[in-house]
């Protein structure tokens, strides 16, 4: 094989010489540029997941944490549960837990300085799922002189349900709902309790993301470089088809590795290796592309020396 290999550089050489393209020449002089530079942005996207959710328990903020242990109060460490539950589902329900307790804390806050009568206070319920009310009001001497049920919501329906099941004991709601609610019978049953649901999604789900980041496997960045890089050797002179065909191969190279982080990352719950395969798989990507260009290249000299020798046979 060696021999046969020798010999078809040796005829090819004397056969072309001084028309051979050189190696600068015969590949794509972006090609290997183009190669680097995506392993490099797939290998930032595996740096960023490395370092997104390594967060200590001491970095969230406490009233997140206060939340969290009333609405969780057997499930040790907020960090940690939150890593255990992977989905949106799951991360969904933490924060709307969070968010609910976090609105009864602030209420209860601002109930306790100075919105109540002399000498009463207002208090969580003991359960995180206590059936009717969030908030009892006692007098001075400790009694229970009212129930308040809370609802973290922007939702009418919600409301509706909770006036229908308690008629009896009156809703605090947010700011937004009460702004857009006309009706004065919900009204009459519904206290405004100045405090924004926006703002409760905030906390909590940045809270909750913080330690469980959104993993990205569109990789827009990379497309991005590709389009640009694109566009600059368009407006240099480079054939648009061509242009678009590396583009699209580009992309679609940077999608399998992202999707390819994220199945190991999924499976070996370890970032870092979900970084490694993809970076491994873009540069294994690139080095097939080199080869095929080889052989490519190769074949189209073979059939033009065969071409050659059938012209001189005759």
């Amino acid at each position: 094989m060696n021999e046969l290999l020798q010999q078809f550089v040796a005829d090819t050489t004397a056969r072309f010489q001084g028309r051979l393209r050189s190696p600068k020449e015969l590949f794509d002089q972006h090609f290997a540029a183009d190669q680097a530079l995506d392993a490099t942005v797939i290998g930032g996207y595996g740096l960023h997941d490395i370092l997104d959710g390594k967060v200590r328990e001491s970095e969230i903020p406490p009233l997140v944490l206060k939340a969290f242990h009333l609405q969780y109060p057997h499930v040790g460490n907020f960090v940690d549960f939150v890593h255990d539950h992977k989905g949106d589902t799951a991360l969904v329900g933490i924060i709307n837990g969070i968010k609910g307790k976090a609105f009864e804390l602030e209420y209860v806050e601002y109930l306790n300085h100075g919105h109540l009568p002399p000498g009463a206070f207002a208090e969580l319920a003991h359960s995180p799922t206590q059936e009717g009310w969030d908030i009892a009001i006692h007098d001075s001497h400790g009694q229970i002189i009212d129930h308040l049920q809370l609802k973290a919501t922007d939702s009418l329906s919600y409301i509706q349900d909770a006036i229908a099941h308690h008629p009896e004991i009156d809703v605090v709601g947010t700011h937004e709902i009460f702004q857009h609610l006309h009706d004065p019978k919900i009204l009459s049953h519904l206290i405004d309790s100045g405090i924004s649901n926006a703002h409760l999604e905030d906390v909590a789900s940045d809270a909750v993301h913080d330690v469980a980041p959104e993993f990205h496997v569109i990789p827009w960045l990379a497309f991005g470089i590709i389009a640009y890089q694109s566009w600059r050797r368009y407006q240099s002179g480079a054939p648009l088809d061509g242009l678009i065909r590396t583009a699209f191969r580009r992309g679609s190279y940077s999608t399998a590795c992202r999707g390819m982080a994220y199945f190991t990352t999924l499976m070996a719950h370890e970032p870092l290796v979900g970084a490694a395969s993809s970076v491994l798989l873009r540069l294994g990507l690139g080095r097939y592309d080199a080869q095929k260009q080889f052989v490519e290249f190769v074949c189209t000299y073979r059939k033009q020396q065969l071409r050659l020798d059938l012209t001189k046979a005759h």
